[in-house]
């Protein structure tokens, strides 16, 4: 059975021209972008997607990043493609992540990047999650 989620290319992959390589990876792995669309969130609206991390040391930070420029956000289908995109996407620091992950290909490594880090894109966690993500940038779902 298809499944959806949400895989969002973050501002700084977009900045500096990941969109395609990201695009030509996912779908090496025979999943199938159905819709997608660039667009510059607010503050608020930042906040509104990452609310279940309200509260946290990095919400101010995660929230003005990801508003900072245009970001991608793409419909992912595919058999399992929640947890398969999650093994794709790799370790939330990139420096950790598998060398084959997206991540590891195009997030910025602390060692690096004089300690600044960044993970060039966010997926769905969970079903939930994507319900939800999926809604608010495609009102879908």
């Amino acid at each position: 059975m298809k499944e959806q989620t949400l895989v969002i290319v973050k501002p700084d992959a977009v900045k500096r021209r990941f969109i395609g390589k990201i695009i030509t990876d996912i779908e090496q792995w025979e999943y199938d972008i159905v819709k997608s669309v660039v667009r510059t969130l607010t503050y608020e609206e930042a906040a509104k997607f990452y609310k279940e991390h309200e509260g946290k040391d990095y919400f101010d930070r995660l929230c003005k990043f990801t508003s900072s420029g245009p970001l991608m956000a793409l419909l992912v289908e595919g058999k399992d493609v929640i947890k398969q995109m999650r093994y794709i996407i790799g370790d939330t620091y990139p420096e950790k992540a598998q060398i084959f992950t997206l991540r590891y290909k195009f997030g910025w490594h602390s060692k690096l990047w004089n300690e600044q880090r960044s993970n060039a894109v966010h997926c769905s966690d969970s079903i939930e999650s994507a319900k939800r993500e999926i809604n608010f940038f495609f009102g879908v779902n």
